[in-house]
């Protein structure tokens, strides 16, 4: 399988988030808390199995117990998933989750300000057009701040504006694990 990226796939986090929190689930509540079809949310499991943050309950046959739970890599991971979606809601951010840039390019700005091409080449391999996309995308819902200098030509910086930083600081919370669990 490819590098995983915690981002990259549209559902993982809040899948993960679900399984922490009711100490692992069974397909149908799954797939009702999130509202997706059931193959969405199978092969969504199925690319978390072949990872090993989750894994089929060895105890499942009860018709009350959960059908998947978290591996103890999963487990590690899921508070981080949990406090980012509590973050998102506090923020009425959850959209930008659904987005396989937003939370990079946010990380990526971090404190610093940034133009353009840095965060290009910091996270390579994002296109010119997806980039532009989200950075307009979280301009417009005030997660990033955008300056523009003109000269020639024209200069833009990107910034966190208030309402992103909290999702920046838990993800400084989480880094080491993160990076160590190659998820970044």
């Amino acid at each position: 399988m490819n590098e995983y990226k915690i981002f990259q796939y549209k559902w993982d986090i809040r899948l993960l988030a679900k399984l922490y929190q009711d100490n692992g689930s069974k397909v149908i509540t799954m797939q009702s808390y999130l509202g997706i079809s059931r193959g969405i949310l199978k092969s969504s499991l199925k690319r978390l199995l072949d990872i090993g943050l989750v894994i089929e309950n060895p105890g499942y046959g009860h018709p009350m117990r959960a059908e998947y739970i978290l591996t103890s890599k999963g487990e590690t991971l899921a508070p981080f998933c949990v406090s980012l979606l509590e973050e998102g809601k506090k923020r009425e951010l959850t959209e930008i989750f659904e987005n396989k840039w937003s939370c990079p390019i946010i990380i990526a700005t971090g404190e610093q300000k940034r133009r353009f091409n840095e965060l290009k080449n910091t996270l390579a391999p994002v296109t010119s057009r997806a980039l532009s996309t989200n950075l307009k995308f979280l301009h417009e819902v005030k997660c990033i701040k955008r300056e523009i200098f003109y000269s020639h030509p024209p200069l833009f910086i990107y910034s966190l504006e208030k309402n992103s930083r909290g999702i920046f600081r838990i993800y400084k919370e989480h880094e080491t694990c993160l990076i160590s669990m190659k998820l970044v």
